[in-house]
């Protein structure tokens, strides 16, 4: 479970490192940031629809292939028979996810007007953050799932 957790989470960090270094290149192809919005516009619209698509699939395999009805059923009240420690542990990935966010967000800008990056130097630059938790979250996943209780 750890392992496919920490895949999902390779997948939006390559998604931020595939934006800090094609933003800048369509900026400086076309001039204009609105190329930039389009191409994020398309991709969120296109991972909209393919959502749907996998909704329908799964709903179809349900049907096909009914679950087992004698499987433990989650409500939405044994949220609160969560462990303190899970709640420390969501708290501080909470907390570091707005902190590399928000550093994210300007960062580029002040390498590039601090050190007079180039602007795609600047977004290789902010995207090592990303690419070593890429790299790692799979890996640490594997070892959670092998050595974790």
């Amino acid at each position: 479970m750890a392992m496919s957790l920490g895949f999902a989470m390779s997948n939006g960090l390559l998604a931020n490192v595939l934006n800090n270094i094609l933003q800048p290149m369509m900026y400086e192809h076309s001039g204009d940031l609105i190329l930039g919005v389009w191409v994020g516009v398309t991709i969120c619209v296109g991972s909209f629809i393919f959502t749907w698509v996998v909704y329908f699939i799964d709903r179809k395999a349900d049907i096909l292939d009914p679950p087992e009805t004698d499987s433990p059923v989650a409500k939405l009240s044994d949220v609160k028979q969560l462990p303190g420690i899970y709640w420390i542990i969501a708290l501080h990935g909470s907390i570091m996810i707005i902190v590399i966010g928000s550093f994210n967000n300007v960062s580029s800008k002040f390498y590039q007007d601090r050190f007079g990056f180039p602007s795609l130097a600047a977004g290789i630059l902010v995207s090592l953050i990303s690419i070593t938790g890429m790299i790692f979250a799979p890996i640490l996943g594997i070892v959670v799932d092998a050595w974790g209780g």
